[in-house]
């Protein structure tokens, strides 16, 4: 197996073939990412938009129950008007 040892000059130190290459550009954009996150102005945003997404998941999950729980509740009334209609023939 052979392996590529490259010295980059612009970090002054040794690249060991492309795997070590595509971790130190995963790394690279993960730290540009922080970097651009703990911009105060970015993280107001970010934290903006996280308390909007939690509202509505919220929001959506207490819809679902509430909807849940009048669909069986009307279910249950169904059923009792059919019985009533069987019971008049």
């Amino acid at each position: 197996m052979e392996f590529a040892i490259k010295v980059d000059s612009t970090f002054g130190r040794l690249r060991l073939n492309k795997i070590d290459f595509l971790e130190f550009l995963i790394r690279d954009e993960i730290n540009w990412v922080g970097q651009i996150i703990q911009n105060s102005f970015v993280l107001d945003w970010t934290i903006l938009v996280m308390v909007v997404y939690c509202i509505l998941c919220i929001t959506t999950l207490m819809t679902s129950v509430s909807v849940l729980k009048k669909r069986k509740s009307q279910q249950g009334k169904i059923d009792i008007e059919n019985e009533i209609m069987l019971e008049d023939y």
